[in-house]
């Protein structure tokens, strides 16, 4: 009996910090997706040209890549919680800039502190969920917890993005930019995500009171010098570091063209924004389709995840490369939403081949790393595709984006090589 009672707690406990990641994945979301369908089209109402929205992306990206080493590993020295609550902090900044700006100066200083919340979020809520589960049983079905934050993230983009179009296209509030709506509601939804971070993320501090906070960020160079060697002593790792700088680079493609692409297509920037708005929408419902069933997926390959993470980059860029030929806004739509079909399957997948190859001392600093791959290659792209699209046009800078995640494929044969330190195992029947 005492045996049926453990396992019971323990599945009480791991399904409790399974909702919990998904409600703050969801809270943490939906004002991105509110954001989505209107930031580009705002910046150009604005005056910014392509060119210079691609520099405030690259921007946004660089100050990632300068603090995003420093950053997780003081989230391994000093807690996740505490790192999260500061994040938040910059995010309402950031999006009050956002708000307010009329100049190129003015969208710089928000992508400044947009990058800084980046920076301090990128990584510690998906680390607590992982190190709380494993403590609790290290058979924890983690894949199935992140496929579940993922599909909530994806829906929560969704109804953002269309609740975006929809206060574009009704303009609820008289008088004010129809644009700036969605961002001001964005505003509001930071707080409350603020707080329920407060509420939810729960954890043994590490180091508490100020002596100890101080020899956390003293510790925190420590950290990120052995997560480093760590990296670099495993290719399988460098490998998946590898794909992530190639789907940042071609990642940044597609956020950066497809609204300004829609709106060239249909001739009228409203319009392209409400059409968009809905386009985003069914791109994110259709990723979370796809977190939900990459489990499956894996399963079809031969249970192998490096086997399904090279077919998903190759149908990756393969989306992106119908945006680029296929003409009219049927074509575009088409691919973006295969695009994000497979968007939410791939990062399943990727992640949970990287959470098997990391411990609990490293795991945040690991995805830290990985985000900084993807936000260097997103700075590089971002100045890059934008110029190419200033001077030729956005079809060209599309197609090039597409062959840039399709060749993360390969990546995959050497990752497949890692010895995981964390087993990967049949999830257990339920006990009555």
């Amino acid at each position: 009996m005492s045996v049926r009672n453990d396992v019971a707690s323990t599945e009480v406990q791991l399904a409790s910090f399974t909702r919990r990641f998904v409600v703050l994945s969801t809270l943490r979301w939906f004002p991105t997706g509110l954001e989505i369908p209107v930031i580009v089209v705002l910046m150009q109402s604005r005056g910014l040209s392509l060119a210079e929205i691609g520099l405030v992306a690259a921007t946004q990206s660089l100050v990632v890549v300068v603090l995003e080493l420093p950053t997780g590993g003081l989230a391994d020295a000093l807690g996740r919680r505490p790192v999260l609550l500061a994040a938040s902090v910059f995010d309402v900044v950031a999006v009050a800039l956002l708000l307010t700006a009329r100049s190129p100066a003015g969208f710089l200083a928000a992508a400044v502190v947009q990058g800084m919340f980046r920076a301090l979020e990128s990584g510690p809520l998906e680390s607590w969920y992982v190190d709380a589960s494993l403590e609790v049983d290290v058979r924890a079905d983690i894949e199935r917890g992140l496929a579940r934050a993922t599909t909530g993230l994806g829906l929560a983009i969704a109804g953002g993005a269309l609740t975006a179009a929809s206060l574009v296209a009704f303009a609820p509030v008289g008088g004010a930019d129809a644009l700036a709506v969605p961002i001001a509601a964005a505003l509001v939804l930071r707080f409350v995500d603020m707080a329920a971070i407060a509420r939810l993320v729960t954890e043994t501090r590490r180091r508490t009171g100020f002596a100890g906070a101080r020899a956390s960020v003293a510790a925190a160079p420590r950290v990120v010098r052995s997560t480093l060697g760590l990296v670099a002593s495993s290719s399988a790792l460098l490998a998946l570091v590898a794909v992530e700088l190639l789907w940042g680079a071609g990642m940044v493609g597609v956020e950066l063209f497809s609204g300004p692409r829609l709106v060239d297509l249909l001739g009228d920037a409203e319009q392209g924004v409400a059409v968009f708005g809905v386009a985003s929408a069914l791109g994110w419902g259709i990723s979370a389709m796809g977190s939900a069933v990459s489990a499956r997926l894996t399963s079809t390959l031969g249970r192998d995840p490096a086997r399904a993470g090279s077919v998903l980059r190759v149908a990756q860029g393969a989306a992106v490369g119908v945006m680029a030929v296929v003409g009219g806004p049927l074509g575009l739509v088409t691919g973006y939403l295969g695009f994000y079909l497979v968007h939410g399957a791939a990062n399943v997948v990727h992640y949970g081949m990287v959470h098997r190859l990391v411990d609990a001392d490293h795991r945040t600093t690991v995805l830290s790393a990985h985000s900084l791959a993807s936000r260097l290659g997103g700075a590089a792209s971002g100045v890059g595709l934008g110029a190419l699209a200033t001077s030729t046009s956005i079809p060209l800078a599309l197609a090039l984006a597409a062959v840039l995640l399709a060749a993360a494929a390969p990546l995959y044969r050497v990752a497949r090589r890692g010895r995981p330190l964390v087993p990967v195992v049949e999830r257990q029947p339920s006990v009555a």
